[in-house]
């Protein structure tokens, strides 16, 4: 009487698991049988390819890569008689120029970010460039049909322009963006007293002369000398 294979480690079983593995071991005598699945049940186009190959099931990084981004902000609810409860974590990233290997990083970020807070990750690029904004904007396919990764993105045209002291008072981080997008238009050097006016009536406790320096430096790496009046 004519049945499936009874051992339930068999290599070849088609219903079975491989030794030492937990994925169906049907894959592995059919290297080409995900293709058929993809492309004729499920009706997904795949690339150009010259063959299909097995390989290890294992996506441990056995020599971890050094993956940093350039801030972590992390939104966190309170529990009662439990640690905060992370909501949601947003990844930041400065980007001045294109980076083609960003587009392989970022999904790996925020993959790993969402693993290991279990929350969702949102990525905001900061881009003081409109034509780095537009690049970075690119949706990035993953291959998995529908996951696609939609950077977000804050280029010049989404940053204002403050000139007023009071308002840069208000919101000196929002102030400090406003001098790293604008400070090479006509209207640099109004956004630029109107960040060091507000810097200068402010508590030196709060680290003043730390935000100074860092707009100084960023506005240097984009070639502007500036001094305050």
């Amino acid at each position: 009487m004519g049945g499936l294979p009874s051992h339930p480690l068999d290599p070849v079983c088609p219903y079975g698991r491989r030794a030492g593995s937990s994925s169906p071991a049907f894959l592995a005598p059919r290297r080409d049988l995900a293709a058929d699945l993809l492309t004729r049940s499920l009706r997904v186009q795949l690339p150009d390819y010259d063959y299909a190959g097995l390989e290890s099931a294992d996506l441990t990084e056995v020599t971890p890569t050094e993956r940093r981004a350039d801030s972590v902000i992390v939104f966190r609810r309170k529990r009662p008689e439990a640690d905060p409860q992370p909501v949601l974590a947003v990844i930041v990233e400065v980007q001045r120029r294109q980076d083609p290997g960003k587009m392989w990083s970022w999904p790996m970020y925020l993959v790993s970010l969402r693993t290991r807070l279990e929350c969702p990750v949102i990525l905001l690029v900061v881009c003081p460039e409109a034509s780095v904004a537009r690049w970075c904007a690119r949706p990035i396919e993953l291959g998995h049909p529908g996951l696609v990764l939609k950077p977000l993105v804050a280029g010049p045209n989404e940053v204002p322009v403050i000139t007023d002291p009071g308002q840069a008072a208000e919101d000196i981080e929002l102030a400090v963006l406003s001098a790293i997008h604008h400070a090479a238009t006509p209207e640099g050097p109004e956004i630029l007293n109107a960040l060091f006016a507000a810097l200068h009536n402010l508590d030196r406790d709060l680290g003043v002369c730390t935000v100074t320096w860092f707009v100084r430096r960023c506005l240097e790496r984009s070639g502007i000398t500036w001094r305050s009046t």
